[in-house]
């Protein structure tokens, strides 16, 4: 929720509420899918997917306007640690339901 309270808003003022939402609600619904594909008839993703999908667009637009920046580098990594940090607390052992283990199994 802070995620999208500060860099979902800031995001939309540069970008637009547009092409914003059709990110998020794209990326969504293809985090849903790729959750289906790998966990048939257990598909929870929740807004996960979305707001991946937001992280990779702030990777992109760092590298598409990289000469804008004064220093591209320190966002790059910036934008990447913080995508890292949160693949890091979905897929920690603490996240991962016994009923998806018991399917694994």
């Amino acid at each position: 929720l802070v995620f999208q309270a500060t860099i979902l808003r800031d995001m939309e003022k540069f970008v637009g509420w547009w092409r914003i939402g059709f990110i998020y609600f794209a990326s969504g619904i293809g985090g849903t899918m790729f959750s289906a594909i790998l966990i048939p008839y257990q598909p929870e993703v929740g807004a996960s997917g979305a707001l991946y999908g937001i992280l990779a667009t702030l990777i992109v637009e760092v590298i598409v306007n990289w000469k804008i920046y004064k220093y591209p580098c320190l966002e790059l990594s910036n934008s990447c640690s913080s995508l890292l940090f949160s693949s890091l607390l979905d897929f920690s052992p603490g996240s991962i339901t016994l009923r998806t283990l018991e399917d694994l199994s």
